[in-house]
């Protein structure tokens, strides 16, 4: 079977604006039971920056995403929606799936980000910090049980 993947951009998932189409400075704790001060930003001035960009990530992910077997067996399709947080170190912390149309391609979207190389992190104000970031991942079954139509030469 053909494995299509179609990944939606990430950096378009997450924004804030205010009324005057300023962007917010939005932030969160990092976990509230946690004791830490660390803020996780939502939007920040630079945003976290994948090795090469975002066609490299897309490159990244579509090389080396595997569909599980089991889900391409059972014709098992959909997006998965993946957030983690990129810390002020670029490394990938947290993440999570936060909507799945199976636990096979939630792990396997997992798998993939998780092994995603160190990011160059965010800033605000100067300052590199924790962002969190979306990352919806399609798992698309192409059609091959359709006979190929052969060109045919002249």
């Amino acid at each position: 079977m053909i494995l299509l993947l179609c990944i939606i951009s990430a950096s378009t998932s997450i924004f804030a604006q205010t009324s005057r189409g300023e962007v917010a400075d939005t932030t969160q704790k990092a976990d509230p039971g946690m004791e830490t001060e660390e803020e996780v930003f939502m939007v920040v001035e630079e945003m976290p920056e994948f090795p090469g960009g975002e066609a490299a990530m897309f490159k990244f992910i579509a090389d080396n995403l595997e569909y599980p077997a089991e889900a391409r067996e059972n014709n098992i399709q959909g997006r998965v929606t993946v957030q983690f947080v990129i810390d002020e170190k670029g490394n990938i912390t947290d993440a999570k799936v936060l909507s799945s149309p199976s636990s096979l391609l939630s792990a396997a979207a997992l798998d993939v980000v998780n092994s995603m190389p160190q990011w160059k992190p965010g800033k605000q104000k100067g300052k590199e910090v924790s962002v969190r970031y979306l990352i919806p991942i399609r798992f698309v079954l192409g059609d091959d049980s359709k006979p190929k139509k052969r060109k045919r030469r002249k």
